[in-house]
């Protein structure tokens, strides 16, 4: 038999042609031989048989050698040019958010979520993650298989100085964020014990998020039943004052939740034989307080700090969030973008919070015990007294007697 072959020009077009030869000069071996011989699988062998005996005229070879794909429009090999194009755009946007300070990269679903109509068209999100993938970057939380490979191509790329000083920057970033992030095992499944309203974990943050050095607190409550974000706020510290406006906003949406967990902050937890202030003003709401040192005590609340790290510093730049006070009047929108972006649900036929019986019980504040010597307070290393409009000091004796005169009026 012949072969009749035209020029060919595509890896794939040699690689068939050089094994059909390969079948024809020893047809009448087993196929377990071909196999070896050409390292094909059996089945392969098979097939490429059958092709052979349909397509030969005359004793002539008359086969198409093209890949089944060539004229599927949809199997159209992606430009190289297009794609290191994205990832400059990538890069570009990275750099434009602070992503080198903030070690947050743009993750690659948000990326492909806000490109144009045009770019889509032209490459899918699993062929774009894949192109990624060429250029060493892959998700934190790839297979390990995938991380890497995605190493090596970074410092491949590094070691051949084919990167800019600014890419250079973001590709060893990069190296440390995925050796850092691991499997996060303290990540149990609580959803099953509690139904929503009755248990919410409560945690604040200490990063960057507005693409500089500053460090700002994020402070979250999350349902534990639905995963839900139900409060969200932002001081420049983790303070307790930020912890009870985290608090009153979820009061005032939601209600109050039986039971709340958090970590083993001062503010929460005294020792195993008194009670702060802040656990003894939600017993009186009804609350219990249950601290722990422990991060697998709040798996939820833990993995949205962690959320919040990879996805926030992007959209703070989308919607031009650049302090705290931009993240204080926005923390309603913050709440909507997390609970639609994750699927969270807020609303359950089950709902366990309680309605606030008056408008004191959706407030945090807390009593403070203080000692008073000769009508002088200490707070903060400050000695306070009180004075009146016209700049003379009023006596302590003097404001209570005023206040019990004016109870008795009342009554």
């Amino acid at each position: 038999m012949g072969c009749k072959t035209e020029d060919t020009k595509t890896r794939y077009q040699n690689i068939k042609i050089q094994n059909i030869k390969t079948i024809l000069k020893y047809w009448t071996k087993p196929n377990l031989v071909l196999a070896e011989k050409t390292k094909l699988s059996i089945p392969t062998i098979c097939n490429y048989k059958r092709q052979i005996r349909e397509n030969v005229v005359d004793g002539k070879l008359l086969l198409n050698f093209e890949h089944g794909n060539t004229s599927n429009k949809n199997s159209k090999k992606i430009n190289d040019n297009f794609v290191k194009k994205l990832f400059q755009k990538y890069f570009d946007l990275n750099e434009k958010i602070g992503a080198n300070i903030t070690n947050n990269f743009i993750t690659i679903a948000d990326f492909y979520k806000d490109l144009t109509k045009e770019e889509k068209s032209k490459i899918s999100s699993s062929h774009l993650y894949k192109a990624f993938l060429k250029f060493g970057f892959c998700s934190y939380y790839a297979k390990h298989k995938t991380k890497r490979i995605s190493k090596q191509i970074m410092k491949y790329i590094l070691d051949k100085k084919e990167a800019t000083k600014d890419q250079e920057t973001m590709y060893l970033k990069n190296i440390k964020i995925i050796d850092k992030i691991k499997k996060l095992s303290i990540y149990s499944n609580e959803k099953s014990k509690y139904e929503f309203g009755q248990c919410m974990e409560i945690d604040a943050q200490f990063d960057r998020f507005f693409g500089t050095k500053e460090k700002v607190a994020l402070y979250h409550a999350i349902d534990v039943k639905s995963g839900a974000l139900l409060g969200f706020w932002c001081e420049k510290e983790e303070t307790t004052q930020g912890y009870q406006k985290l608090l009153e906003i979820v009061f005032e949406k939601y209600g109050l939740p039986e039971r709340i967990i958090s970590d083993k902050r001062r503010t929460m937890w005294g020792s195993d034989s008194t009670e702060t202030a802040f656990k003894n003003a939600l017993k009186e709401k009804g609350i219990e307080l249950f601290s722990s040192s422990n991060p697998k005590a709040k798996p939820n609340v833990e993995r949205s700090n962690s959320t919040a790290q990879r996805n926030f510093p992007y959209f703070f730049n989308k919607e031009n969030i650049k302090t705290i006070k931009d993240v204080q009047d926005n923390h309603e929108k913050i709440t909507n973008f997390y609970n639609k972006k994750f699927n969270k649900k807020t609303f359950w036929k089950t709902n366990l919070f309680t309605k606030p019986g008056n408008e004191n019980q959706k407030k945090m504040d807390l009593i403070i015990n203080r000692k008073v010597s000769s009508g002088v307070v200490k707070f903060n290393n400050k000695y306070l007294c009180p004075f009146d409009k016209e700049n003379k000091r009023v006596y302590w004796l003097i404001i209570v007697m005023l206040n019990f005169a004016k109870i008795a009026m009342e009554t």
